[in-house]
């Protein structure tokens, strides 16, 4: 297959949580099919590809959590000296 830089095509997709997920292990392959029947997208991938993709979405799980923390600690600093004031 012709590739361009390791991509046969070029597409955005926005997935979450209600996404279903259907992944398959062949001998050389492995593939993951976003989606089902015509709303679907596949992928197809080396060991080598499941590896390097396993290393980003873990540091995008990480920066996740530190996004979560960061905004909880922002909802816990107290209130500035003028919210205090109760007199105006």
């Amino acid at each position: 297959m012709f590739t361009h830089q390791g991509i046969a095509v070029g597409a955005w997709i926005s997935l979450d949580s209600s996404c279903e997920i259907k992944p398959n292990v062949y001998t050389d392959t492995f593939e993951i099919e976003f989606g089902s029947h015509a709303g679907s997208l596949g992928l197809a991938m080396t060991e080598d590809m499941v590896d390097k993709l396993a290393g980003v979405f873990a540091d995008a799980q990480t920066r996740f959590r530190e996004l979560d923390i960061e905004a909880e600690q922002d909802e816990l600093k107290p209130a500035g000296p003028e919210s205090l004031n109760v007199w105006n």
